[in-house]
């Protein structure tokens, strides 16, 4: 398994800059960025599902489980955060139109993808004769349960937008006070689904308020970070520290979790300005990041239901990954003409 993660390294060094003395990509946070960034984590959580079904013991694999252990859910954390940045960019371009539209742009839109997918888990399910509950299906169309897909990230990010809706409908044009209400709002959800759902569930979710935040701060960030390389490495080192103690402590509480994953995304996007991981190929994982995410267990449960994925576990990985890749790249087609045709008459 250590194989694979070092070609994903290769990859991510395929394209990749480093500036100069003084010198920053200003772009750092571009959606072409962004999304190579994402790429990069969308395979790392490929590879942390197949895990789960390969049962992997030889003495190679111990370096990647090494690695895999220690990141544990920062390989979501950049999806979290770019949902936040992205959507406050967008609200401070557009206004309180935008906001207007999170209800069917954002969130039904999300929520019917998901549902859709969430169907060809049901059809999976019922091939391979895997037991299913009328409840588990209903709950599991909001992302409350699963019924073999991924589900929390979705369910997270289905009420960091409903917050985000509330806040900034509320508090109109002032956006720091809705940035400031939805990390109330935020709160308040981790509070309450600590009660009745695993920590993965909420443990990462004020990263989706982080982007928020730097997206409002950013000019000013860039300002102070980008005028000396020396500026650039206190912050750096600062963040280092922080992020030390935090990771120190993340067992102790959730809000050391929290802290943990808020200085990881800081400490990325610092790197981000001095070196760019750019290519292709990460940008065609970052766009298909939804479906890839959404439907890689489909390829991977049908071979487990069929094979004994533990005696060939590189074969299993290797032909789920392709499988995934092929779905996901005829789902989000099928889910753009669908988008075309509900909300163009939505608009009409």
């Amino acid at each position: 398994m250590t194989v694979f993660l070092l070609l994903l390294v290769l990859l991510c060094v395929i394209g990749a800059e480093v500036k100069k003395e003084n010198e920053f990509f200003e772009d750092y946070a571009s959606l072409e960025k962004s999304n190579a960034i994402k790429g990069i984590f969308v395979v790392l959580v490929f590879f942390s599902h197949a895990k789960a079904y390969m049962h992997l013991n030889d003495a190679n694999s111990q370096y990647y489980l090494g690695v895999q252990q220690y990141l544990a859910q920062m390989i979501v954390v950049p999806f979290l955060f770019f949902s936040g940045y992205g959507i406050m960019q967008s609200i401070m371009k557009k206004g309180n139109d935008y906001v207007k539209k999170i209800p069917t742009n954002r969130l039904l839109k999300v929520l019917l993808h998901f549902d859709i997918a969430v169907l060809l888990f049901v059809i999976l399910n019922l091939i391979i004769k895997r037991e299913m509950t009328l409840g588990k299906v209903l709950w599991s169309l909001v992302g409350w349960e699963s019924i073999g897909n991924s589900n929390w990230y979705i369910l997270a990010i289905l009420l960091a937008y409903a917050a985000t809706f509330i806040a900034f409908i509320v508090c109109r044009k002032h956006h720091y006070l809705g940035a400031t209400v939805t990390t109330i709002l935020l709160i308040g959800i981790i509070l309450y689904i600590s009660k009745y759902r695993p920590g993965y569930y909420y443990n990462t979710l004020l990263t989706y308020s982080l982007g928020i935040w730097y997206a409002l701060f950013k000019d000013k960030i860039d300002k102070i970070c980008m005028k000396k390389d020396i500026i650039w490495l206190v912050l750096v080192g600062l963040c280092g520290m922080g992020y030390y103690l935090a990771h120190k402590n993340y067992t102790k509480s959730v809000w050391y979790y929290e802290l943990w994953a808020c200085l990881f995304m800081l400490l990325l996007i610092l790197f981000s300005m001095k070196i760019s991981i750019n290519n292709g190929i990460l940008q065609f994982f970052g766009n298909h990041i939804f479906s890839i995410y959404i439907l890689q267990r489909l390829p991977m449960d049908f071979i487990n239901a069929h094979y004994k994925v533990e005696k060939v576990p590189y074969i299993f990985l290797i032909t789920s990954f392709i499988i995934t890749l092929i779905i996901a790249m005829i789902f989000d087609y099928a889910m753009d003409r669908l988008d075309g045709l509900v909300w163009r008459k939505n608009k009409k």
